[in-house]
């Protein structure tokens, strides 16, 4: 289906005279240009919600409970965690993004400086068998220099309009601060508490990043395409339609580019 598509823009575009201008940096960078100035759009999104598209504010981004299960060889703890919210994503900056012109993939790469994750926790369990671990209280989970990288593919249709089709992340994070307060323990536990406190943490990560991963990944997929939903590459190419300007996000009455 690529191919036809993309079959479909040289015809349209004007054949064998398009090979040799997607060479030219100058179409790659109105391409990467584009894109860029989408995404950075998003960020009044992440601020203010969208009514239009059905995106509500993402910062503070409130997320539901979920139940607490560990088991290690050190420790064995049951609870839940709730009224979770986390905030930072209005931190988000996009780094790095380049387009393919040829195969229209995109390539992206945002920081995020910190992302605090808060909450209320309740647990009870084992730790090194015989120690009882319980507590119940509110947590902290701050991460500090989390990155995520973006993996799309644009589609175009026989007359040459765009739409993001895929959209994908991974994401990393290179600090990890955690505190539960009114986590007890038998006796002077040290590094048992710390593997316990960290094991509690991992844990509470996952699971916000699964979440995080999934709502960031609809949206921002859902804004791209409202956005490019009458752009056409070759207006792009030819510079006739410029990157679009700052901002609160687009005018209701539209509905955003079916993703085929």
């Amino acid at each position: 289906m690529k191919g036809v598509a993309f079959f479909g823009i040289i015809i349209f575009l004007g054949g064998g005279a398009l090979i040799g201008s997607l060479a030219n940096p100058g179409v790659q960078n109105a391409l990467d240009d584009f894109i860029m100035a989408i995404i950075n759009n998003f960020k009044n999104v992440i601020v203010e919600g969208n009514e239009c598209l059905g995106i509500p504010p993402l910062d503070p981004l409130f997320i539901p409970g979920f139940p607490l299960n560990i088991t290690t060889a050190l420790l064995k703890m049951r609870g839940d965690i709730s009224n979770i919210d986390s905030t930072g994503l209005r931190t988000l900056e996009v780094t790095s993004l380049s387009c393919n012109i040829i195969t229209l993939s995109v390539q992206l790469v945002m920081d995020m400086p910190a992302f605090h994750i808060g909450g209320l926790y309740n647990v009870d369990g084992l730790a090194a068998i015989i120690f009882p671990i319980y507590g119940n209280g509110p947590f902290s989970l701050d991460l500090g220099n989390f990155k995520i990288s973006g993996q799309g593919q644009l589609g175009a249709r026989l007359n040459g309009s765009l739409y993001m089709r895929q959209l994908d992340f991974t994401m990393e994070m290179e600090t990890m601060a955690i505190r539960f307060e009114g986590l007890l323990g038998g006796g002077e536990l040290g590094e048992v508490l710390n593997q316990i406190i960290n094991e509690m943490g991992l844990t509470v990560y996952n699971q916000v990043r699964a979440i995080l991963h999934d709502t960031l990944m609809r949206v921002m997929l859902d804004f791209i395409n409202f956005s490019l939903k009458d752009v056409l590459l070759a207006d792009i190419i030819g510079g006739i339609i410029q990157p679009p300007g700052p901002d609160p996000g687009p005018g209701c009455g539209s509905t955003p580019a079916m993703a085929f």
